[in-house]
């Protein structure tokens, strides 16, 4: 078999002021025995060295594609910018800052020739500090179809660590785009717009994926504006909230509101347009 016989995989870099750390997620791609793909790089307007190690790495390896921005955008954009780029049969939207593990690729491709599976998404180590540690699952592994009520309590899916058909992504594209640009969590949102549209997700908890780097710079440590978007991208989906899994969806709405009453007596400040949405959430039948 040639290369051209293994269905083309697309892995979407969007990446800002990473010098040190795209070049190990890249060279983590480079290492895949997966003999066809191609390695798309978003470049946000970095100005710590990124850009130019980015153009060393493409002018010795004809798969790297990299595309700079020619002023800074938000960081949502850019994901879509990538994205937008894939040419592949199959899809990987990897973090700058994250490593694959060997054989991930090939392992997720095979998983994908059965038809009934849409998308595959895997365990992973969390790395700090040169340490793995297993992440300990939250759901079982299988195959998931109609898991809007996972998705929403447990959120157990991870971005980095996933392989998607490209034809199930131009179907979640809303107005021309795969994620929405005012919301910062868009792989939370993404997530449960993939579980509402019945697609075939395949689970695998066992550590195939590759490592998630926790250091200083994690977007994800900014854990008030996460907790706020993460709010806001349960309300945006809160129609198809309602009709497909109303009890859990009235559950989260009431923990939200209970995470604000402990905020105001602890004597923290509580978004208000963002507690009023929520109880006219839950007040809505």
């Amino acid at each position: 078999m040639t290369a051209q016989d293994f269905p083309r995989v697309s892995v979407c870099i969007p990446v800002y002021n990473r010098a040190t750390l795209v070049q190990e997620t890249i060279a983590s791609v480079l290492a895949q025995d997966y003999p066809h793909l191609e390695i798309l790089v978003q470049d946000n307007a970095s100005t710590d060295g990124t850009s130019e190690a980015l153009a060393r790495f493409a002018a010795s390896e004809p798969r790297i594609a990299v595309q700079r921005n020619p002023e800074l955008i938000r960081m949502v954009p850019n994901y879509n910018r990538v994205v937008s780029r894939a040419q592949g049969d199959l899809v990987m939207i990897l973090s700058s800052d994250d490593l694959l593990e060997p054989g991930f690729l090939r392992t997720c491709a095979e998983l994908l020739r059965d038809p009934a599976i849409d998308a595959v998404t895997t365990g992973y180590h969390w790395l700090e500090d040169g340490k793995k540690t297993p992440r300990i699952p939250k759901v079982p592994g299988g195959v998931y179809t109609g898991a809007l009520r996972t998705v929403l309590l447990e959120n157990p899916f991870n971005l980095s660590v996933s392989l998607f058909r490209r034809t199930l992504l131009e179907r979640l594209r809303l107005h021309g785009r795969l994620f929405r640009e005012r919301l910062f969590t868009g792989d939370y949102d993404l997530w449960l717009r993939v579980a509402a549209s019945g697609a075939g997700l395949l689970y695998r908890p066992d550590v195939l994926g590759g490592c998630f780097r926790l250091h200083a710079e994690n977007i994800s440590k900014g854990n008030r504006r996460m907790y706020r978007h993460t709010n806001l991208t349960i309300l945006a989906n809160r129609e198809v909230l309602r009709r497909q899994c109303p009890l859990a969806y009235r559950y989260k709405l009431l923990r939200i509101l209970a995470h604000d009453l402990r905020d105001r007596l602890r004597g923290r400040m509580v978004d208000r347009r963002l507690n009023r949405a929520v109880w006219l959430g839950l007040l809505q039948r």
